[in-house]
């Protein structure tokens, strides 16, 4: 057996046991008598799901990702709703949409009939809180790392009654960031900056995803004494000096994207980023989505912070 075989398969067995610690041990079993698992979700609520699940909305494009990536519809687990922003992988597409971030459907989801309901933390509470009211389990998952992302692909494994396949899906991503930690680092750890957004501009602090990626890298994030996303001014950015800018696709002014607003400003002309050329658009779906893809936007951040 060689040893990439070896290490997955250790990695899998990891997985299946914490697979196993994602209910408390009378909450595990799927009795005849009862026939719901209880799981406890970011909220710190236990949640009572009916067993098994057949009907699912997402209100989440991250929790969209999962469930196509568990291959649930394969499994007889219909997804019956997404929101307007859903748009991975193609498939989706012929989904009803329940709205957007601000424009939930309470209606529209509960004419869905869905089993589950899945979110995040940044799922509208009074839809969520509804939904719960009206007898609807909603499982919702906090969303600020790569572990969080393992353990919400395992939580809803376990939902779904899908547990091998989330086990291999989260040890192939392992598998996928140490190989990433692992590689060929350029000597000195660049600094590197990344933008949400120009006008105004937000950028990556600390205990995001977009930081965690860049220390994984091998990069130094020059914001990360700040926390989350928050709005910076040109000085600031101009006295930190980043070696590398990266940044997602569009979010510019207007229709411009942030790439062309940041070459627009000529206070930013003497910044070595922009002096040598290291500005860097990702596809704004890959590096900002907390799902299977975030080890595809690890890998992208690895290639421009430690390109040739």
């Amino acid at each position: 057996m060689g040893s990439r075989a070896a290490t997955l398969i250790l990695l899998v067995m990891c997985a299946l046991i914490l697979v196993a610690g994602c209910a408390s041990p009378a909450d595990t079993g799927k009795s005849a008598s009862d026939a719901v698992l209880t799981i406890t979700d970011a909220s710190g609520m236990a949640i009572a799901v009916p067993a098994p699940v057949h009907r699912v909305v997402s209100l989440s494009p991250s929790e969209t990702e999962i469930v196509y990536a568990l291959n649930a519809t394969e499994a007889g687990i219909e997804l019956v709703g997404r929101t307007d922003y859903d748009n991975y992988p193609p498939e989706v597409a012929s989904v009803p949409s329940m709205g957007g971030p601000r424009t939930l459907s309470i209606d529209a989801i509960i004419r869905a009939e869905p089993d589950l309901v899945l979110a995040t933390t940044i799922t509208s509470t009074d839809v969520t809180g509804q939904l719960t009211q009206l007898g609807i389990p909603v499982l919702t998952y906090r969303l600020e790392n790569v572990n969080d992302v393992y353990d919400n692909i395992l939580s809803v494994g376990t939902a779904l009654d899908l547990e091998e396949q989330a086990a291999l899906l989260v040890a192939e991503m392992q598998q996928r960031v140490a190989a990433v930690q692992s590689g060929e680092h350029v000597a000195e750890p660049p600094k590197v900056m990344y933008i949400v957004s120009a006008s105004p501009m937000y950028v990556a602090g600390e205990g995001t995803l977009q930081d965690e990626m860049i220390t994984l890298s091998g990069g130094t994030n020059i914001f990360h004494d700040k926390s989350r996303y928050f709005a910076v001014s040109d000085e600031a950015v101009v006295a930190r000096s980043p070696d590398i800018i990266i940044m997602p696709t569009g979010h510019g002014s207007g229709s411009r994207t942030i790439r062309v607003d940041l070459l627009n400003k000529t206070v930013f002309s003497e910044i070595p980023a922009i002096i040598d050329g290291r500005l860097y658009e990702l596809d704004e779906n890959i590096v900002s989505r907390p799902g299977p893809r975030i080890v595809l936007a690890l890998e992208m951040f690895d290639e421009c912070i430690n390109e040739a």
